[in-house]
């Protein structure tokens, strides 16, 4: 009777371990693609406000993170205002990242 119920316990936890990895991997497997209107508000809040006139097809994806969430954002913006983007807020250059399929390497 004992062997059964060991068995059975470890069946259990097995099957749980297998569904909890399940789970995690594809939860963060893809990222949120945010609206037109939605990426307008993030860039705002997050970047810059107002926005540039010359700031043009804001794009959006919130990839999502176990602390938090974070925001990938794309757009086209001329280079005089680009000065007036780096200094709106206390930014940091990296250089060496890649966005592919919603991760940030």
């Amino acid at each position: 009777m004992k062997k059964y119920y060991n068995l059975k316990s470890r069946t259990l936890f097995l099957f749980v371990f297998i569904c909890m990895v399940g789970l995690l991997t594809h939860s963060g497997c893809r990222p949120r693609r945010m609206s037109e209107t939605e990426a307008s508000t993030a860039f705002r809040q997050y970047v810059l406000a107002p926005i540039p006139k010359s700031v043009t097809n804001i794009r959006a994806d919130q990839p999502k993170n176990f602390g938090g969430y974070r925001y990938t954002f794309r757009f086209n913006i001329n280079r005089d205002d680009l000065g007036l983007l780096i200094n709106s807020r206390p930014f940091v250059r990296i250089w060496n990242v890649k966005y592919r399929d919603g991760s940030l390497d």
